[in-house]
């Protein structure tokens, strides 16, 4: 027998490990809602005329991102969304993502650009890791290369607020590679 949400007695759909608390999907969804809320009161303050850039990779991650961020602001006329995308130039890694994230843009009718490696550092990440003097490996460079695009893409287009969908788990992590190194 499955387990019921801690809060209603409905069927649960997930278990919040570090509370102990088992949530239904509506109960999951406004406990991930408030959860983004708290965080945005914390990090950010959303003024008039604010342009909420949404980086978009067409994972589940970055899609909750920009879902939650459209579903909370889109209804103020005076706030801007526009989905970023890149393409860091690896053969065959973005063919079926990149087509889910213009999807959803689209769906919201929010504009979606796609900004390439070979565009913003003159190399797609295929080229740039065939020199053979690079003593870290790929992800090293890569991830340093998307944040490169992803703010220097933001400030082109005016973007106040840079949206990420990292999850806990991404914190933890990167927190642990930069330990063990």
């Amino acid at each position: 027998m499955g387990s019921i949400c801690s809060k209603c007695n409905q069927p649960a759909i997930t278990f919040i490990r570090y509370n102990g608390t088992h949530l239904c999907k509506d109960h999951f969804l406004y406990y991930v809602t408030k959860r983004v809320k708290k965080e945005l009161r914390k990090q950010a303050t959303i003024r008039k005329n604010s342009v909420l850039g949404v980086a978009i990779s067409g994972g589940k991650d970055s899609i909750v991102a920009l879902e939650l961020m459209y579903e909370l602001f889109h209804k103020r006329k005076d706030i801007e969304f526009i989905g970023i995308s890149i393409d860091e130039g690896i053969k065959g890694y973005r063919d079926e993502s990149l087509p889910i994230a213009r999807k959803h843009c689209d769906n919201l009718g929010i504009d979606h650009i796609i900004v390439s490696f070979q565009d913003l550092i003159g190399k797609p990440m295929d080229e740039i890791m065939k020199s053979s003097d690079l003593p870290y490996g790929a992800c090293t460079y890569c991830g340093v290369f998307r944040r490169y695009c992803l703010n220097t893409t933001a400030k082109k287009l005016h973007v106040t607020h840079l949206v990420t969908g990292h999850n806990l788990d991404d914190e933890a992590q990167t927190f642990m590679m930069n330990l063990l190194k």
